[in-house]
């Protein structure tokens, strides 16, 4: 055990006499004084700009004088009054149910404008349940004769646009099938 102590008294002296020798010699400088200048200064008088000489303005010849006389056109004749949108048509089940009849006209666009791809007779089946405010819930398609997603999603969005007059109660899971003949094609 003394030997340990005797090396560690041979370490630690020494070591504490350099960090007692360095923070004796790490004292603060004597602050840095600057001696004050003083600086007057006294306005000097300018003397304002010359003033650049003035020359008069070009003189221009006048325009020559506009005609006074005044051609007046004619408006055009008014457009013939536009034909009045024809209602489309609806099928027999649709002018006997008002809530078919609502629908329909859309859903039948929406045939139109996947017939020019498809050329064959569509039937697509729908259950739907209506509200007392007059809408459409729970719009599924049960069967379709022509897989399209497009189609479908434009008989959802038909339902979900169509609105007919309100009777002030809602009907339970009602079935409709609606058809479409594809045009002929000019044969």
């Amino acid at each position: 055990m003394k030997r340990h102590l005797l090396t560690a008294l041979a370490v630690l002296v020494p070591f504490a006499g350099l960090v007692a020798l360095g923070f004796s010699l790490l004292k603060d400088p004597p602050p840095l004084v600057l001696p004050a200048q003083t600086v007057r200064y006294e306005p000097q008088e300018v003397a304002p700009p010359p003033e650049p000489p003035r020359r008069a303005p070009p003189t221009r010849p006048l325009p020559p004088p506009l005609p006074t006389a005044v051609q007046v056109v004619a408006p055009p004749p008014p457009a013939p009054p536009a034909a009045e949108p024809k209602a489309p048509e609806l099928s027999a089940e649709a002018k006997r149910l008002p809530i078919i009849a609502a629908v329909e006209p859309m859903i039948q666009q929406c045939f139109r404008d996947v017939s020019e791809r498809v050329q064959e007779p569509m039937r697509v089946t729908v259950a739907f349940n209506t509200t007392v405010e007059g809408g459409f819930e729970n719009v599924v398609l049960k069967k379709t004769s022509w897989q399209d997603p497009n189609l479908t999603a434009c008989i959802i969005d038909s339902f979900e646009d169509a609105h007919f007059q309100p009777s002030g109660f809602a009907l339970k899971r009602q079935t409709y099938t609606f058809t479409f003949a594809a045009p002929d094609g000019g044969l």
